[in-house]
């Protein structure tokens, strides 16, 4: 048995989003669409249903293709860009998720809630390789929406922001050799490893890499893959997925410098968490379509929650849920220039939880809540400044 054989690393992986002018169109990444990642998780599901006509025996002889989604999501710190008035490194995934962006030179960075009138899809890269930077499988969704972003923070631990949501088609990309020459804009790799590239697979053959962009595999067959250019790759070349080299900015906000005040008063706190649900329905029920091609945009709901130690002066929150009243939040995390994260909960309704008394430990209040808009989209802001 070889020893030694390279291993994609989840520490190695390489995180992309390009914005899609057209909806649905996949687009190559640059260097700046990189990101840090904590966790980072691009999948298909296929649906595969049972044959079920009539039959002498008992086993299952055949199975039906049916549709297919492809789910994405993405973990990491909340890091601002560092410079006041330029946008953090997730600034494409917050624009997808909040739907309305401002910009002040030199002072913030503010999302804001959008109606959606014109959704923002993204082709998302993840590449991940064996610790020599030379990609051993790589994948994409395009067409990729942001259905819901989390926000949390507890203790001392550092703020962490969360992206799920869905796209409307996936892209594996795995590694071979390539036999022989190019033909044109065709190459041949190792027999039975063209399964290794699909339509949309972005690759470099050898140490061309067009450019510096990739080549973009227009169509497979069997062992010949087609690329949108004559690559200049030699017999025994490696062929295997293309990203760009990362140009990421910023540094985690720090769980121990920040504040939270519910009603203008600041408060200790031991947890805060908030989380923003588009609800995109996918237009999945369509006639001869594998992937969803659409979206539909319906109600959001924002919601979250608040943890405290039940101190004295603090229970009066538990009697104010039964007033029904709105109660502003607002949370800030770090300090200075550039390295100052907001979050805005203007209209808050706290929800009802059970005050929880352990047997030794003190007693923690819960107020989870509903934001409610004043005249409509402002329900949240996050703002870097």
């Amino acid at each position: 048995m070889a020893c030694g054989n390279p291993h994609a690393l989840g520490r190695t992986q390489r995180f992309y989003v390009a914005y899609e002018t057209v909806c649905g169109t996949q687009v190559r990444p640059v260097s700046t669409d990189a990101l840090k990642v904590l966790n980072a998780s691009l999948a298909v599901e296929q649906e595969r249903k049972s044959r079920d006509d009539k039959r002498l025996t008992r086993s299952l002889l055949e199975r039906i293709t049916g549709k297919a989604s492809a789910p994405w999501s993405a973990e990491m710190y909340v890091l601002p860009s560092g410079v006041a008035g330029t946008p953090p490194d997730a600034h494409l995934l917050l624009y997808g998720a909040f739907g309305a962006y401002t910009n002040t030179p030199g002072t913030s960075d503010a999302y804001t809630l959008g109606s959606f009138t014109a959704l923002r899809t993204h082709s998302i890269y993840a590449s991940t390789d064996g610790g020599d930077g030379d990609p051993i499988v790589q994948e994409m969704i395009d067409g990729a929406l942001v259905d819901t972003w989390g926000l949390s923070v507890s203790g001392g631990d550092e703020p962490k922001m969360t992206f799920e949501g869905w796209g409307f088609g996936h892209v594996h990309t795995g590694n071979s050799l390539q036999v022989g020459a190019p033909v044109g804009n065709d190459i041949t790799v190792t027999a039975g490893e063209g399964a290794n590239f699909e339509v949309g697979s972005l690759i470099q053959a050898g140490s061309d890499d067009n450019g510096g962009t990739g080549f973009l595999v227009t169509a497979v067959s069997g062992d010949t893959l087609t690329l949108d250019a004559a690559p200049t790759s030699v017999n025994a070349d490696p062929v295997r997925g293309f990203v760009p080299a990362e140009t990421t900015a910023g540094n985690p906000v720090n769980g121990v410098i920040g504040s939270i005040s519910i009603d203008g008063t600041v408060l200790p706190i031991t947890a805060f968490d908030v989380t923003l649900n588009n609800q995109f329905k996918p237009t999945d029920d369509e006639a001869f379509e594998q992937y969803p091609t659409d979206a539909i945009v319906q109600r959001r709901t924002v919601t979250g929650n608040v943890s405290m130690r039940a101190r004295k002066d603090q229970i009066l929150k538990l009697g104010q849920r039964k007033l029904f009243g709105t109660h502003p939040i607002v949370v800030t995390m770090g300090t200075g220039a550039g390295t100052t994260v907001t979050v805005n909960v203007p209209y808050a309704e706290y929800d009802f939880a059970a005050l929880e008394v352990p047997e030794a430990d003190e007693a923690v209040i819960s107020l989870p809540f509903t934001a409610l808009g004043s005249s409509g989209d402002d329900e949240l802001s996050l703002v870097f400044a």
